[in-house]
């Protein structure tokens, strides 16, 4: 295990590890689907409708969540155009009144803060599209940290030259099982935003952190020669076990249960949350 006593920037994945995405986005749905039903979606109550837009996410996994929210009309029998648009735009706006209410993670403030302070470098390498999370970082006061320059989000930071070929040297004989991790190069465990990293750095690897809290972060990091940090949080720990196949680049340098337990490995005194 690598220890993680001269680094010299630190990398952070966002939805779950320092903004609380996945508990707006349940509170974002649920919204959408109630002002629906109050605008006439005829299904039996908000479970029904969550039921049957999740599986509906799961089959078609639209870009966009006005067009979930379109294939929800369609399945509940409405034909109407009109009516379509008016329930689709009653969703859209109760969904999107509850993102602005998005909340960082317990101590992520304070801890972000701490490494500041030290002189630490600090950066992000995230999988969604840069306008939605350069906001989200701002709505919760935490852009501004942040070098201008390692900001590297996979819609549109990095240069999308890498070849296909490059990245099977990289990944040898685990490519196989990660094939359809992503339908782009450039989003994680891909390597591309993680050299893009140690370029814009100009530091080795060995001296670049990266706190996530997916396989697919961990993968990257340990591929890429980053020390990784596994975050726990909303009960991933189970989910992340079950998906765990055993192999050694799936286990991260460190897991950590909160954001400010990053601080001990980094040889930083804990923050109070």
């Amino acid at each position: 295990m690598r220890v993680a006593d001269k680094i010299e920037a630190v990398f952070w994945d966002i939805d779950n590890t320092l903004i609380d995405s996945a508990a707006v986005l349940d509170r974002a749905r649920n919204s959408a689907v109630l002002a629906m039903i109050h605008n006439g979606l005829p299904v039996k109550g908000v479970v029904d409708g969550l039921c049957r837009l999740n599986m509906l996410s799961g089959y078609f996994n639209p870009t966009w969540y006005s067009s979930l929210l379109a294939l929800l009309c369609i399945e509940c029998g409405i034909r109407d155009g009109e009516e379509r648009e008016r329930l689709i735009s009653s969703g859209v706006k109760a969904y999107r009144t509850e993102l602005e209410t998005i909340q960082m993670l317990p101590g992520a403030k304070e801890t972000i803060e701490r490494l500041k302070a030290a002189g630490l470098r600090l950066g992000v390498i995230s999988n969604c599209l840069a306008h939605i999370q350069m906001s989200n970082l701002s709505k919760v006061g935490l852009l501004d940290y942040f070098d201008s320059n390692l900001l590297l989000i996979s819609s549109s930071a990095v240069d999308h030259s890498q070849t296909y070929q490059q990245d099977r040297r990289d990944f040898g004989g685990l490519l196989a099982y990660y094939e359809g991790a992503s339908l782009y190069r450039t989003e994680k465990p891909w390597l591309t935003m993680f050299k893009e990293a140690v370029n814009r750095t100009g530091r080795s690897p060995q001296e670049l952190l990266f706190v996530g809290d997916m396989l697919t972060d961990v993968i990257g990091a340990n591929v890429a020669g980053f020390t990784s940090v596994l975050l726990r949080s909303f009960d991933r720990d189970k989910t992340t076990e079950r998906r765990t196949t055993g192999l050694n680049l799936e286990r991260p340098d460190y897991v950590i249960n909160r954001v400010s337990e990053l601080l001990q490995i980094i040889g930083l005194e804990p923050v109070g949350e």
